[in-house]
Parts: C-alpha cells; structure tokens; sequence
C-alpha cells in the first residue's frame, strides 16, 4: 500500500493503478473550482504536489490533507441544507466570503428577489501535515516509470494534529460569536479523526448531538475505500450553544495560547530558503 492514497483525485492504492500520465502533465484537480491543484511544491511553485490523501499505520482510515477533495458531488453541502430555511428561496453557494474575523470557505444562502432570506457558514478543515511528501510520491511513480526513483532524504511525511486543532478551534470560536451576534450557524466539516483528537485533547464538554438552537455544528465523515474508488461517509452530526463553543479552548484563546500557536506555525515554515542573513558579504 502506498502511503500516497490518491494523487490528482486518482485512488492510487486500488486494485488497478490509475493512468496518471495527463494528470502529472496538465496537474488538473478535479475538486477544485479553479480546475488546477492548489498544492503547490515550496522549492518549485510551478510543480503541484496533487496529493489528496494519505495513509498512516497508526490511523484506520487514509487522512484527507485537502479541503477540495470533501467537496467531490457536493454532498457535504447538501448535509448543510438542514440548517437554512429555503421555503420561497434560491439557494447559493458561495465561496470566500469575507468577515471581520476572517473568511468563510463557503456560505450557503437563501436568496429570494435579491434578497438573502437565510444563510448558513462552512468551513472546510482536513489535517496539516508536517515533513515532505514528495519523496512518497516520486518513489510510487517511479514504480510505473512516471518519474525517476528518488530515496527518502527528507522528514517524511506526518500529521500535525495539534496545529490542525488549535487553530481551527480558535477560527471557530470567533466565527461563532459573529455568527450568533447576527442568528445564524456556523458548520465546521471535517474527517472524523479530526474530530477524535480535538475531542480528547480539548473540552468538549458543550459538545451534544445536535438541537436546532446550537450556532456551532460539526459535520464529521469517514473517508472510506469502495474497491475502486474513496468516499466519504456522514458520521456523525454534534453541535453547541455559543457559550460551549467558548469553553473549548478555556478562555486562553489570546495571549500564551496566541503566541504558542504563531511559533509553532514559524517551525513548520523553517526552510533554507528563507534564512535572513543581511550582514552577509554581497558580490
């Protein structure tokens, strides 16, 4: 099994290995509005790296490390539709939509005569990963002459699981409080690993199933092989009131907790290339 689960939306790991030839040529996504992967190689920005999952022993399912690759056949989108009311409506989709505290992947809203009637928030959140995953994906390709064999001389790949969290949860916490300020909901989608972690390592104490009054949601999936392709599956649905959401992180949001996150952000981005060194000797 190869660690790379899928490249360019092409399941790597089935019985038959996919025909990789034009996608590694024209690097479509075919998850992304845009068309093109959004992953980009650091050393080479014109190189996409068009992974879209990954398999780790330690996990039982492979672990989704894009957010475009949730949005295949819109079905997390129509999980949403339980959260607006759409009687006499149009509904849209739209992408990006920015605030005060930050942009919101996607809004699904209600619209009638121009008007927006009702409107719900989604993030999207898969892992963040640490290391290099080109090694992996260079030696699987190299295994059908589609690149030439490279050894693993970097970190190779790993989830950042604490990173991942933390600055989700801290996103959420204040997306919700604008949220509840106008009487709408926030949904937060994610793979249900996810939700494992940040419910062991953080108080989810005000996390329940899911009433209506609740402007936090979570929409958990599996991300499950069926033979010939991946999937995702609805696992779960939990929800909050404003002042579960806030209890999450403690009332540590800013400050220590703040600072912790900026550093460990600064680690993950350490890289050759920008070392700053302005008393060196120029030619």
């Amino acid at each position: 099994m190869y660690a790379v689960n899928e490249l360019f939306g092409h399941y790597t790991n089935g019985e038959v290995f996919p025909d990789l030839s034009v996608s590694l040529d024209t690097q479509v996504c075919p998850f992304n509005r845009s068309g093109v992967c959004t992953k980009m190689r650091k050393s080479d920005p014109k190189t996409k790296i068009g992974t879209c999952s990954l398999v780790f022993k330690s996990c039982n399912q492979p672990l989704l490390i894009c957010p475009d690759r949730l949005t295949e056949g819109k079905k997390i989108f129509l999980d949403c539709l339980q959260y607006v009311h759409v009687t006499g409506g149009e509904l849209y989709l739209v992408p990006e939509i920015k605030t005060a505290v930050g942009s919101i992947d996607y809004v699904l809203a209600v619209v009638r005569d121009g008007s927006v009637q009702d409107f719900v928030g989604i993030e999207l959140q898969t892992l963040d990963t640490v290391g290099t995953i080109w090694d992996e994906r260079q030696n699987m390709l190299a295994d059908y002459d589609l690149a030439d064999h490279v050894e693993h001389n970097g970190r190779r790949a790993g989830v950042n699981w604490k990173m991942t969290a933390k600055t989700i949860l801290a996103q959420m916490i204040q997306k919700c409080q604008l949220f509840a300020s106008m009487g709408r909901k926030m949904v937060l989608v994610c793979q249900s690993p996810l939700l494992s972690y940040m419910q062991k390592n953080f108080d989810f104490s005000g996390v329940h199933a899911q009433s209506a009054s609740d402007v936090f949601n979570i929409n958990a999936y599996d991300y499950v092989s069926d033979g010939a392709g991946m999937k995702i599956s609805l696992a779960c649905q939990l929800g909050s009131d404003l002042e579960g959401v806030e209890h999450i992180m403690g009332f540590d949001v800013r400050g220590d907790s703040a600072l912790e996150m900026v550093n460990e952000r600064i680690v993950d981005r350490l890289a050759p290339e920008f070392k700053f060194t302005p008393f060196a000797e120029t030619a």
